[in-house]
């Protein structure tokens, strides 16, 4: 019963993931279209370029809706010959939809309010289209409140590209109220320029969501907390001496594979070392719902020398800036017919300087020859695959 608890808590509650976010895309969907009828009557009557124009973006967003209902079915199809790890990633592909969808509305209304600015006009918006236009915004507020909290309880990336899409909704419509009483109150048509405004937000709006959505389709690096969990999973687990390596391979929202490294004794028999890493992946996947697959590194905590390596490679680790982010692995002493080579890795940030890089590879050596004079130490350096704790 608990693994079905936790499996529950990773899709997002007692609901399906994928029922949750239909129906929070169906609420959209009613609500947008509302919205568009109500602002259409309002800038008819008023003659209002802005209003009109956010009746559109009411439109779309209706079209916006459409996406998150087809994508979500989509990428709840089961996994096939052609697609073993499942649709997922269709997910991501319908938040982009939805950022290009912004982009586009963007570039329009930056149209419409250029012309609006060449060939001013004024618009007449009485006190009850005001009133209705600020019920429009608590609607947007309201719709980006459900998408944002269904979004994170779920981790969609289309609801969270959704409650963005209706933030810079209300954005729109309060910019809208502002030019209406500016424009009655002191006789200054500004809706041209407050449409300028508005559409540079939402080119910006679009770009960042644009970003945000292609990062997991490139390959965005793993979530910190989700890595954290997985090793304090694993972790637990008696005979393990350290962990390394963990890279998490994403299949959508909702799916991962993941793989990770564990040191233990290489006193320990196969048979031993096999039913370890048969208990840590079924935890982890009862924890977490990740696919885990665990390697197995052998540790010879007999060899005195690699007792006396590891501290003094640690001291030079932390002595260099950024020693958080530096750490060393996989330490192992390989004796040949003519010479003795210790092996190990070190991780270090990506995009580290190479002078760095040399400098800290010679004072590794250095501090290994002074303590093992008889050992050629042999550096690796590799990148890490977990995104940034801060």
């Amino acid at each position: 019963m608990k693994a079905v608890r936790n499996l529950k808590t990773v899709t997002g509650g007692e609901k399906p993931a994928g029922k949750r976010i239909a129906q929070t895309a169906v609420f959209g969907i009613v609500t947008n279209a509302a919205l568009f009828v109500l602002k259409l009557m309002i800038g008819f009557m008023s003659g209002s370029v802005a209003i009109t124009a956010d009746s559109v973006n009411n439109l779309s967003d209706c079209g916006s809706g459409a996406v998150m209902l087809i994508g979500q079915k989509l990428a709840d199809n089961p996994a096939d010959a052609e697609h073993p790890f499942g649709h997922g990633r269709i997910e991501y592909i319908s938040g982009l939809v939805i950022a290009f969808l912004v982009l586009l509305l963007g570039y329009e209304f930056a149209k419409q309010s250029f012309l609006k600015i060449i060939n001013p006009a004024a618009s007449e918006v009485s006190a009850l289209g005001i009133v209705l236009l600020t019920c429009a915004v608590a609607v947007k507020v309201w719709q980006c409140f459900v998408y944002r909290k269904t979004g994170k309880a779920v981790n969609s990336p289309v609801l969270t590209a959704g409650a963005v899409d209706s933030r810079n909704d209300a954005i729109i419509t309060s910019f809208t109220i502002l030019s209406a009483v500016v424009a009655q109150t002191a006789g200054i048509i500004i809706d041209g320029y407050a449409g300028m405004v508005i559409s540079a937000f939402l080119l910006y709006s679009g770009v960042q969501l644009v970003k945000d959505t292609l990062r997991p389709i490139i390959g965005a690096p793993a979530d910190s907390r989700l890595a954290a969990r997985i090793e304090k999973t694993v972790e637990l687990h008696s005979g393990i001496l350290a962990t390394h390596d963990l890279i998490i391979h994403n299949y959508g929202p909702r799916k991962s594979f993941a793989t990770i490294h564990i040191e233990i004794p290489d006193t320990d028999n196969l048979q031993k070392a096999h039913t370890l890493a048969d208990a840590i992946e079924k935890k982890v996947y009862e924890e977490t719902g990740v696919v885990l697959t665990v390697h197995t590194d052998p540790v010879n905590l007999a060899d005195e020398r690699i007792l006396r390596i590891v501290p003094a490679v640690v001291r030079v680790l932390e002595s260099y800036p950024g020693k958080d982010r530096l750490s060393a692995h996989d330490f192992r002493i390989i004796d040949g017919n003519e010479s003795s080579k210790c092996f190990f890795d070190v991780v270090v940030p990506h995009k580290y300087p190479k002078e760095s890089l040399k400098l800290l590879t010679g004072e590794i050596k250095k501090a290994v020859n002074e303590i093992e004079p008889e050992v050629i130490c042999c550096v690796n350096i590799e990148n890490g695959y977990i995104g940034s704790k801060e």
